[in-house]
């Protein structure tokens, strides 16, 4: 189901729970929102305050503002974190809060985000998305030092989560720590294992750190792993464009031309064969 059906979900139960119904038997069934990791299990850890709304409207205002944050509809999520931080704060709703906030005024609102940030840190110290979105909030403000912190402290918190490996590899590369940067990635790509998508992942990281020699590497290791030959040969074309090498991308480009006709001859005897009447 996508997020949006299960927003509109959401947003049906919630209308349901604040009109007063009690027979929330009858609301359709939309399952669990699509959002990062655990976050259904952490909604339910997250509902230990005094009740002033009840559980189930917590639960179920809480599981629709991530859902919209999801969807990149912050204004939406902002007014329902609104009044769940009024009414029954956790630590999930001035996480999410901080996110929608920062999205929706592009960075306006600085000084309340980090507050969001550190309440919901107090709530729950091992929140490793906290520290991660500290890590943001420092990238933007340039302050690579304090970005490495605190990515190295969302990766201890979370040790498998890719996008802070890489992130971490960024702001360690733009220190001039290129080998530890480089580093940094192979132990990622290890926990990923060497998949298509893992190295595709691996590839486009050294290529933005401007490891290029690495990324060419990884590049062709797609071209001959890659379960679809003709996709991971263009991977490779298109990265051999972007970095103008020109010759090493005519001679991909005859490779998938070449791979493309071992396709084609299957179709052509079909076609000769005339379909019955």
């Amino acid at each position: 189901m996508s997020r949006i059906v299960t927003a509109r979900c959401m947003r049906l139960a919630l209308f349901r729970i604040v009109a007063g119904m009690a027979a929330l038997a009858g609301l359709p069934a939309c399952g669990p929102p699509r959002t990062p990791e655990n976050t259904e299990a952490a909604v339910v850890e997250a509902v230990q305050e005094t009740p002033h709304m009840s559980d189930r409207e917590l639960q179920v205002r809480t599981r629709l503002a991530v859902a919209l944050n999801q969807e990149g509809e912050w204004r939406d999520a902002l007014r329902h974190l609104e009044k769940l931080k009024a009414d029954r704060p956790t630590w999930l709703v001035h996480l999410e809060y901080a996110i929608a906030l920062h999205r929706s005024t592009q960075g306006r609102e600085l000084v309340a985000v980090r507050e969001a940030l550190d309440q919901s840190l107090e709530d729950k110290p091992d929140n490793a998305r906290a520290y991660a979105m500290f890590g943001q909030l420092y990238e933007d403000e340039s302050d690579d030092a304090n970005a490495e912190l605190a990515y190295r402290k969302a990766l201890e918190l979370r040790p498998g989560e890719f996008a802070n490996h890489l992130a971490l590899a960024r702001v360690v590369d733009r220190q001039d720590r290129h080998e530890e940067a480089a580093q940094l990635l192979t132990d990622a790509m290890s926990q990923l294992g060497e998949t298509s998508r893992g190295l595709i992942l691996l590839a486009k990281a050294l290529e933005e750190a401007g490891r290029i020699e690495d990324a060419e590497v990884a590049f062709h290791k797609i071209a001959e792993a890659h379960a679809d030959p003709v996709k991971g040969a263009t991977l490779l074309y298109q990265f051999l464009v972007r970095q103008h090498q020109t010759l090493a991308a005519q001679k991909v480009a005859t490779r998938i031309s070449k791979l493309q006709e071992k396709r084609t001859p299957k179709r052509k005897l079909r076609d000769l064969i005339p379909s019955p009447k």
